[in-house]
């Protein structure tokens, strides 16, 4: 899936994937588009929690400040809870 971020890291046009984790949780991350060079993995892989189906948990701190809100605007995810 193509899509455009925008995020402290990232303004550009970028590939969605999206796989699971060993645990089977949804896994997405971003490729650019250009380069097909990895720019940021969107969820975190939390063994101790268990999701209701289609859930994830996003990562917004650091390098992944303002990933969930662009993956919100472009409509991959909706956002409910934050912790």
């Amino acid at each position: 899936m193509k899509t455009h971020i925008k995020s402290k890291h990232c303004n550009e046009q970028v590939v969605l994937k999206f796989g699971f984790y060993p645990n089977k949780s949804i896994a997405i991350r971003g490729f650019s588009l250009q380069e097909g060079e990895p720019m940021f993995t969107a969820t975190v892989c939390v063994l101790s929690e268990k999701l209701p189906k289609n859930h994830v948990f996003l990562k917004g701190w650091s390098e992944n400040k303002g990933i969930p809100e662009a993956l919100a605007k472009a409509r991959v995810v909706r956002l409910t809870v934050e912790r």
